[in-house]
């Protein structure tokens, strides 16, 4: 993306942090390092169940009046593009009140009660067994405990629910106490939630995860876990820009398309391809991807894209 987008979205007139943004840093920040709570996990898929999908009906036109290929390549194979539902966070706890989600780039969905400050999310085996606190065992599987005192203590528990299926609860406040979060684990429902994002793609290459949104949920990211540089960045825009395409940062080419039965342009650069679509409900979104796609799949995915509310 360009300077301008950068600045943005991240700059210093950008969209203020959320309270469940607020809430997760402040778990995240009582352990950045190694051994310490509340790890920056690796990416967990968190309800996306893809499914193989063949779609067709959008148009490209290139200049040269060729189509390109429906397959990808990158360096780890082909990529296939297969259909995805809205992201859902996979559990719930009751009667915590309200629940709020956040995600960092790479990270997993975390499920922040904001109310009483208490937050859920998943990890892997290898993270859990070497993560923070003593080992212990919850139901008669293993777990880790790990407490932090001060003036404003947590716990934080990680352990297997079922066989490979590993949580973290970090309880704060009122429930920074180990017999809280052990009655908090036996709360868990399996009873997926809906995260909330403003926008989502129904269409992604397979075996890509979310992988972080912000802004409400109208920036959102996917990533290819095998090459963590790949990603696609969905953003909704107030309106689309008529002229897009030579202010891009390394712009090639710029291309006419049709995205829901509407004209677009998709934007090619050194590094990446650019699309700005209309969505059937009117909404202006921007989608940014890597080369590893062809140009057919990226208009795909623009055509893609869904409002969530």
């Amino acid at each position: 993306m360009n300077e301008i987008e950068l600045l943005r979205r991240y700059g210093p007139d950008a969209p203020p942090a959320t309270d469940e943004a607020l809430a997760a840093a402040r778990a995240k920040v009582l352990g950045g390092m190694r051994r310490r709570p509340f790890l920056v996990l690796r990416p967990a898929l968190a309800g996306l169940g893809l499914v193989a999908l063949v779609l067709g009906g959008i148009v490209v036109t290139s200049r040269d009046g060729e189509r390109p290929p429906v397959v990808g390549v990158t360096p780890t194979g082909p990529v296939r593009l297969v259909a995805a539902g809205a992201p859902e966070f996979p559990y719930r706890l009751p009667g915590l009140g309200a629940v709020t989600f956040t995600a960092d780039p790479g990270g997993p969905l975390i499920a922040v009660y904001t109310a009483v400050n208490v937050v859920l999310t998943t990890t892997d085996a290898d993270q859990a067994r070497d993560g923070f606190g003593s080992a212990t065992t919850v139901d008669g599987r293993p777990a880790r405990l790990g407490r932090i005192g001060g003036d404003a203590p947590s716990v934080q528990l990680t352990w297997e629910r079922r066989p490979g299926e590993w949580l973290v609860l970090v309880g704060n406040d009122r429930y920074a106490t180990e017999e809280a979060v052990r009655a908090l684990a036996a709360q868990v429902q399996d009873r997926p939630q809906r995260v909330g994002v403003k926008l989502f793609l129904s269409l992604v290459p397979d075996g890509w995860r979310l992988s972080g949104f912000k802004s409400g949920g109208t920036i959102v990211t996917y990533r290819n876990p095998d090459r963590p540089s790949d990603d696609l960045s969905l953003s909704r825009l107030n309106a689309v820009d008529p002229a897009v395409g030579p202010d891009v940062e390394g712009f090639e080419q710029v291309e006419r398309v049709t995205v829901n039965g509407r004209p677009a342009r998709l934007v090619r650069s050194t590094g990446f391809w650019l699309v700005q679509a209309t969505l059937e409900d009117g909404t202006a979104v921007q989608l940014i991807g890597p080369r590893s796609l062809t140009a057919e799949q990226v208009v795909r995915l623009a055509g893609a894209a869904r409002s969530a509310g």
